[in-house]
């Protein structure tokens, strides 16, 4: 245990002294005692956060603390993380009740959202597709599936989601 946690402190040191930080917004870097303790260097707070205990207060930040992940990109995040499996569901047909929560989450405008559904839908199908979702952790999975609907719309869409 305390070699366990001698390492953990050892590299988050070096992260901090690296001065990696995030600019994007996930509940595994921004959320939970990881966040916490380095509120400025999301690599640090993912260590701590799946160390800590495999990242189960950055998915609880939310009752545990609620002044913590109060951005719409950390909801969308916790909300894709709580419903990825009809999340997944919604996206292979291209619509559904838990797509459209994200998206309001998210505050995209009604117009763009069958156009930025499609994009993920095509993306995330390659995620799918690739040999490591099957043996991925769920929250790996929920996490990618984040990463390419805050990508889509970052590239693709700026201007039609308030969030990103």
């Amino acid at each position: 245990m305390k070699k366990k946690l001698s390492l953990l402190l050892v590299g988050a040191l070096l992260m901090l002294s690296a001065g990696t930080a995030t600019a994007r917004v996930n509940i595994w870097q921004d959320c939970g005692l990881g966040a916490m303790v380095f509120p400025d260097n999301g690599t640090a707070a993912a260590i701590v956060n799946i160390t800590w205990d495999w990242g189960t207060t950055a998915t609880s930040s939310k009752i545990s603390s609620p002044g913590t992940c109060s951005s719409d990109k950390a909801q969308s995040a916790m909300f894709i993380n709580e419903t990825f499996e009809s999340i997944v569901e919604n996206t292979a047909t291209g619509s559904g009740d838990h797509v459209t929560a994200m998206l309001d989450i998210l505050g995209c405008d009604s117009a763009s959202r069958d156009n930025i559904m499609t994009s993920v839908r095509s993306d995330f199908s390659k995620t799918v597709q690739g040999s490591d979702y099957t043996t991925n952790a769920r929250t790996d999975n929920a996490e990618a599936y984040f990463n390419i609907v805050t990508s889509t719309i970052g590239n693709d869409f700026q201007g039609q989601c308030t969030a990103i």
